[in-house]
């Protein structure tokens, strides 16, 4: 079973994120208007600068939606008893922890939703700790 390898990288300076393209090893970003226009930057000048980017892993995983879940998105987790935020930090033990969960108590599958991610939405999960 082979894992898709992907990353993007949080831009401290400009606040938003670079997609890594594995092919032609360059980050990317789209800045939407009235016209699309896609900017590059190297992915060495992206990992020589980490005190600038903070980087985020892909998990090979999506949500209901279809979305990709990387580190760092806030997932929404629901059942039938629980409705929580919670932040991907490591999938295996983020994941797999809130699955074990919803087996124990109610035999149902969580449905996952990524509702933002640390840095541009931190506030969703200091409301779902209220």
């Amino acid at each position: 079973m082979s894992r898709e390898i992907k990353f993007r990288a949080w831009d401290k300076q400009t606040k938003h994120y670079w997609y890594l393209n594995i092919v032609n090893m360059v980050f990317q970003y789209s800045r939407t208007g009235n016209n699309e226009h896609i900017l590059r930057i190297s992915a060495v000048e992206v990992f020589n600068n980490s005190d600038r980017f903070i980087f985020e892993q892909y998990t090979d995983l999506k949500d209901k939606n279809g979305k990709e879940i990387y580190e760092g998105d806030i997932l929404r987790a629901t059942s039938r008893y629980t409705d929580v935020k919670t932040e991907v930090t490591y999938v295996v033990s983020c994941l797999a922890g809130m699955e074990l969960s919803a087996s124990v108590w109610d035999k149902e599958v969580y449905d996952y939703e990524v509702v933002g991610n640390i840095h541009e939405t931190p506030e969703l999960l200091e409301a779902s700790h209220d």
